[in-house]
């Protein structure tokens, strides 16, 4: 039986380097490196730039991805408030391409949003709840799911958040709560 191809964006991020370790197994797994090369058994690294359209179409049309899971983002929110538009560039442009890719190509898009698009003041939300960006970041998540709500039909979205312990390479958020609490700092 043939495996169904799953391309993971952000391949040296935390979500991703997991997603792929998971789903390995069962799937045939194209992972999609940034910076760091990563090796995790039985998945393929590629590197392609995912500001170019181009580029992103020729892989999708040589590999025929079943799933494209669309973890790859500035997700350091200081660092997207200060550089709003490196930030845009790399959260809403890269989602468009892929996005039309998937469309072009009839490709089945999960894009990792965020669970900073509501103020926090409730302590429920639902999906039709009115979003309300916490910061720059947020807002660049919220406008690539606008995206592509309105240029998709099979996609799904999830507003979620995520911890764990970081690669070697890179410490997570988790990390940094543990190294502070370790040093008794206050944060």
């Amino acid at each position: 039986m043939k495996k169904l191809k799953v391309y993971i964006t952000g391949g040296s991020g935390l979500l991703s380097v997991n997603l792929a370790t998971l789903l390995n197994k069962k799937f045939e797994i194209f992972l999609n490196l940034h910076k760091k090369n990563i090796k995790i058994n039985n998945t393929k690294n590629v590197k392609i730039d995912l500001m170019n359209y181009s580029k992103i179409k020729f892989f999708f049309l040589k590999y025929k991805p079943d799933v494209i899971i669309h973890t790859a983002a500035i997700s350091n929110i200081e660092y997207c408030e200060m550089y709003k538009k490196k930030c845009k560039s790399v959260n809403i442009e890269t989602t468009k391409n892929i996005s039309k890719v998937c469309k072009l190509l009839n490709i089945k898009l999960i894009f990792i949003s965020t669970d900073h698009l509501f103020s926090g003041v409730k302590k429920f939300y639902k999906e039709s709840s009115k979003c309300k960006p916490l910061n720059y970041y947020a807002k660049s998540k919220l406008i690539s799911e606008n995206f592509i709500k309105k240029y998709l039909k099979n996609y799904l979205i999830l507003r979620t958040n995520f911890y764990g312990i970081g690669p070697k390479y890179r410490s997570s958020f988790s990390d940094w709560i543990i190294e502070n609490l370790k040093k008794n700092k206050r944060f």
